[in-house]
């Protein structure tokens, strides 16, 4: 099951106790959403710093603007939405940090995993979207396009160009 689109009837009942200001719709929306969020965040800006800062501002946009939404199922797909266009805006507010050597748990990555944690951040920006998205979060191709306004075939050339980068990088792999 993806884990972007798993638990449509929760996040529906999640969004109803935002828009009443429901405390515990925000600790429901932390703990079901919030690991995420930060993993998805930290594999593409590959900063732990920044990504803490995206995710927890957009957790806090979502709680303050539950009253917009209207397909109260859809609150993964604006979460990820949110976090995505907060990246982009602070990268266009600042130069891109030097990536990491290493990934979230680099105290017990293989060589071969943090070689590819490497070479992921070599990716340019486009590449490692679709990338991680589709292979760090599991999303499927319609989804995807979807949230990135895209068509699939555009989504499935990045994927394929992404792949062929990495195999270029990693030959071992």
């Amino acid at each position: 099951m993806e884990l972007w689109h798993k638990r449509a009837v929760y996040n529906g009942q999640i969004t109803r106790g935002l828009r009443a200001g429901q405390a515990e719709a925000g600790e429901a929306l932390l703990a079901n959403h919030g690991d995420a969020l930060l993993r998805t965040a930290y594999a593409l800006c590959g900063d732990a710093a920044e990504a803490q800062a995206v995710t927890r501002e957009t957790l806090l946009y979502i709680v303050k603007a539950a009253h917009r939404y209207y397909q109260l199922e859809q609150l993964s797909d604006w979460l990820l939405d949110y976090l995505l266009d907060a990246l982009r805006r602070r990268a266009r507010q600042r130069t891109r940090p030097t990536p990491p050597a290493a990934g979230p748990a680099a105290g017990g990555q293989t060589p071969e995993q943090a070689a590819l944690w490497a070479a992921l951040h070599q990716l340019p920006a486009q590449l490692r979207l679709v990338f991680v998205l589709r292979y760090h979060d599991d999303m499927h191709l319609s989804p995807m396009s979807h949230l990135l306004h895209i068509p699939e075939s555009t989504i499935k050339a990045r994927l394929a160009a992404a792949l062929r980068a990495l195999r270029e990088k990693l030959p071992q792999l």
